[in-house]
């Protein structure tokens, strides 16, 4: 058996607890990424770059099948508290706070990136015929408060969508599967509907687009 978990020590004492489908692999990617001062993990690539390669250990603690490998990671992050764990729940990377720095790396590797041609439909295969429950539009109709920020307005302001766009949108919008339509609002969403609609004044060209609209609608 090769899977498992492990745990990685320094000269200092402190320990790092991971666990792997793979022994082998999982130190190799570990090495090469420490190495090359590109570990995800910060705490253990500064400990690397202090103490040096030959001042680490890696050892395997507990031998499981694959299926098992986060419940006993958990239970040695809770026995042995390793210092260089930034996650304290297995196979989960909730609560962690991202610094500004690695916000904005993040946000600079994905600049420009595009979705291949296979995975833009594979992505569209996966939302086909998916509906969003009433409760679940309930719900989002009846957020209150919420506002775009200041620097997200800016951002929009002045924003012209394509011809090309808009005519995807209109495509999309009439395609709309049956079951969207029909359903009746409640009372609380046509006071919200209502609030937000108050004060609001139309374009002639507005209007005229919503006359032609209609007067299609009663030809067919």
């Amino acid at each position: 058996m090769n899977s498992g978990v492990y745990v990685i020590t320094s000269s200092s004492g402190k320990q790092y607890v991971g666990s792997a489908v793979n022994f082998d692999k999982r130190f190799r990617e570990h090495i090469g990424e420490l190495r090359k001062g590109k570990h995800k993990n910060c705490l253990l690539q500064n400990a690397w770059n202090k103490y040096g390669e030959s001042n680490f250990t890696f050892s395997k603690i507990r031998l499981c099948e694959p299926e098992y490998l986060l419940m006993h990671e958990q239970r040695f992050i809770d026995k042995l508290k390793p210092a260089y764990n930034i996650c304290k729940i297995a196979g989960n990377h909730l609560g962690v706070k991202r610094s500004t720095k690695t916000k904005r790396r993040c946000r600079a590797a994905q600049l420009g990136k595009k979705h291949s041609e296979e995975t833009k439909l594979k992505m569209s295969k996966a939302r086909t015929g998916h509906l969003t429950s009433l409760e679940t539009r309930i719900k989002l109709a009846a957020q209150k408060g919420w506002k775009h920020s200041e620097e997200s307005k800016e951002k929009m302001r002045g924003r012209v969508v394509s011809r090309k766009t808009r005519i995807k949108l209109s495509k999309a919008m009439k395609s709309r599967s049956p079951a969207h339509l029909g359903i009746p609002h409640t009372e609380e969403i046509k006071k919200i509907i209502s609030a937000k609609l108050k004060g609001r004044t139309r374009t002639k060209e507005s209007i005229e687009k919503q006359k032609r609209t209609c007067a299609l609608k009663r030809n067919k």
